[in-house]
């Protein structure tokens, strides 16, 4: 098996290179130091079509594969690990999960915002009470005229304080375990959509990373991602592309 770059892949890789280098590498310190999000340097990697790695040319992205989003990841953590891990959970878990799984009003409401830079996705499943245990999780989501009231608390939200859009998990049945669970779009400034303080961390200081209450957010019909109930499936798949990240 030839396991060589093809020339995409390497033009991909040196451009993206000689942009972590010359724009992330000079203020990746300064960032860590200040525990600053990197807004500034979001902006740019979005016009390089970095926020939309994988999204199709049509909504907007860059349409890339899989292993030329491995190489952005790689090239950028060289550079500053707390923006790999901003684009790696913008890209693979909150635009994948609606790539992957949402519909097309929902992609097309989404992803060219995403894509461009002008919106931040976050992914909120992790709780308190409930870590590596997806199944285990208790943020509730009642239904209500024109769509749920989602109560409950998510914990160390990567990119919360700084997200425009979320997807988030909560549990629409009664019991526990897995079935009963759903995905929705959360707006992250929403009524009822609050942020704690940063986590204090050993590294990845200019990542956002914050604990986030939801209290009785309305979150509409519309923005249910997938079927109704079948959330941790959804969870489950968005994850294994993540741990790729």
């Amino acid at each position: 098996m030839d396991f060589r770059l093809s020339e995409q892949h390497r033009m991909i890789r040196d451009m993206v290179r000689d942009f972590a280098q010359g724009e992330i590498e000079p203020l990746a310190a300064e960032l860590d130091q200040e525990k600053r999000f990197p807004e500034e340097i979001l902006s740019k990697a979005a016009a390089l079509g970095l926020m939309g790695v994988m999204v199709p040319p049509e909504l907007g992205g860059s349409g890339m594969d899989m292993l030329s989003y491995i190489l952005v990841l790689e090239e950028v953590a060289r550079s500053c690990a707390s923006t790999c891990v901003v684009l790696s959970v913008h890209n693979t878990l909150a635009c994948g999960t609606l790539l992957n799984f949402g519909n097309e009003e929902q992609k097309g409401r989404i992803l060219p915002d995403a894509a461009a830079g002008k919106q931040v996705g976050a992914y909120l499943l992790t709780e308190p009470g409930a870590g590596s245990d997806a199944a285990s999780i208790s943020c509730k989501a009642t239904a209500v005229e024109g769509g749920w009231r989602v109560t409950g608390s998510k914990a160390f939200i990567t990119n919360g304080a700084h997200a425009d859009f979320g997807v988030v998990y909560a549990r629409t049945e009664s019991g526990n375990g897995g079935k009963g669970i759903s995905t929705f779009i959360l707006d992250m400034k929403a009524e009822g959509v609050s942020c704690g303080p940063e986590e204090k961390k050993l590294g990845l200081n200019a990542s956002s990373t914050v604990m986030v209450a939801l209290e009785d957010v309305f979150i509409p019909a519309e923005n249910l991602i997938g079927e109704l109930g079948r959330g941790l499936n959804i969870a489950l798949e968005r994850l294994n592309g993540g741990r790729i990240g």
